[in-house]
């Protein structure tokens, strides 16, 4: 092969080369930019997921608000519960607790940051801390398939009561 050809394919691979680093640097900025678009998308869904929570509870009847209502309050039990209170108020604490759970598998799994993941975490450890809220999450925790053990785990490492 004669000299000029051998310079001609030198140079091919250098600039074939350097096409291939430009193109990696092209992607790594891409991967970028579309792991803050999925990061502020799901920060977004994970917003509007406990805000319809909180329109549609202000849809509910208003017997279903004042069992709402007394459930929070510290010294309220079961038993001073309707069986249907007890069913509608446990239905909208377990779904408050799985919106929480979906969160926490976005944090886990890099999609939420951080500050974000610990509102959340400490709104759920404040809902279930104490009263007919603490004794439902006690009972679905307890149930042993209700949520994931490492969520569980990590919303009862945030409770006084657990943590000791």
């Amino acid at each position: 092969m004669s000299q000029k050809i051998q310079n001609i394919a030198a140079f091919a691979e250098i600039i074939s080369a350097g096409a291939i680093v430009i193109t990696l640097l092209v992607l790594v900025v891409e991967v970028k930019e579309n792991s803050g678009l999925l990061r502020a998308t799901a920060a977004a869904e994970n917003r509007n997921s406990f805000a319809y929570t909180s329109e549609w509870t202000a849809t509910l009847s208003d017997k279903t608000l004042e069992a709402l209502i007394k459930a929070q309050q510290p010294s309220t039990t079961r038993g001073d519960l309707s069986d249907v209170e007890r069913y509608r108020v446990l239905m909208v604490y377990r779904s408050f607790i799985r919106r929480a759970e979906a969160s926490y598998f976005m944090y886990r799994n890099g999609l939420l940051e951080e500050d974000i993941w610990q509102s959340v975490r400490s709104r759920i450890a404040g809902t279930v801390e104490t009263g007919l809220p603490k004794s439902i999450w006690e009972a679905e925790v307890g149930a042993g398939d209700a949520f994931t053990p490492e969520f569980v785990a990590e919303i009862n490492s945030y409770l006084p009561s657990k943590s000791n």
